[in-house]
């Protein structure tokens, strides 16, 4: 299992930002990018999780092309949270955005473990996946460790300090520091299998800082997600252990 760029190539129009990059993430191995500012480190975290497509070469997860429906199993996580929100929604249904596709993670999780065990995908007579009509008449959806979604939802708000008020709020209400904590737990509730992280506490205090990590890395432990991250900070990408790569050197083919 893991995300993989095979051979990589981008360009914004003029001379590649990226070329010839390939990568991979591994569950429970972090990886932090490194590279001076324009050698496309951002640019690799959004090919990666789907949101630019390369020029040459090709991304898989798990040895799959990236789901162009149905929720991402590769999560982003921006350094500019006010980009990644929705103006028109209250911050209650940005969240809910991420609820809801980690129902349907667990559900494709579940089936793909029930065709592994040999376990018919539905009762006989029964078209396969009509039970979710009836969402009363099953059980609520986990993930690791078995929280369901809505328990989940209350222990990442607790973590990340999230108020109740803001939940009624709209993004131009709240600070950058607010919002991105909003935009860490939809990522978390969506249940990916890897997490990229690209400058995500930049603009956050010390205390807001740390209390982020803290709950990113406590989830990407419990979760053995693949984790990509993207700091200048020195003691965070030693505290994470992670293997650093040279995007640099990457793009030279070294």
């Amino acid at each position: 299992m893991a995300l993989e760029a095979r051979d990589v190539s981008f360009s914004y129009g003029g001379a590649p930002v990226l070329q010839g990059v390939s990568l991979t993430v591994e569950p429970g191995r972090p990886i932090a990018l490194s590279a001076p500012s324009g050698f496309g480190k951002t640019t690799l975290c959004r090919i990666l999780a789907g949101y630019l497509q390369p020029h040459v070469g090709t991304v898989l997860v798990d040895g799959h092309p990236l789901p162009r429906r149905g929720p991402s199993p590769v999560q982003l996580i921006g350094q500019h949270p006010e980009r990644a929100l929705d103006p028109r929604l209250r911050m209650r249904d940005s969240l809910a955005e991420g609820v809801r596709a980690g129902k349907r993670a667990a559900a494709a999780a579940s089936g793909e473990a029930a065709v592994r065990q040999g376990e018919p995908s539905g009762r006989q007579g029964e078209a396969p996946g009509s039970r979710a009509e009836n969402p009363a008449a099953q059980p609520a959806q986990t993930g690791p460790e078995g929280a369901t979604q809505a328990e989940l939802q209350e222990a990442l708000q607790e973590a990340l300090g999230i108020r109740r008020e803001w939940l009624v709020r709209f993004p131009h209400e709240l600070s950058g520091g607010e919002m991105q904590r909003f935009c860490i737990a939809r990522a978390l509730l969506a249940r990916p299998r890897y997490l990229i992280c690209d400058e995500i506490s930049t603009m956050l205090d010390a205390v807001t800082q740390a209390r982020i990590w803290n709950v990113v890395l406590c989830q990407a432990q419990e979760q053995q997600l693949g984790l990509v991250v993207v700091s200048h900070s020195a003691p965070l990408l030693q505290r994470l252990g992670a293997q650093v790569v040279d995007l640099g050197q990457l793009a030279e083919g070294r």
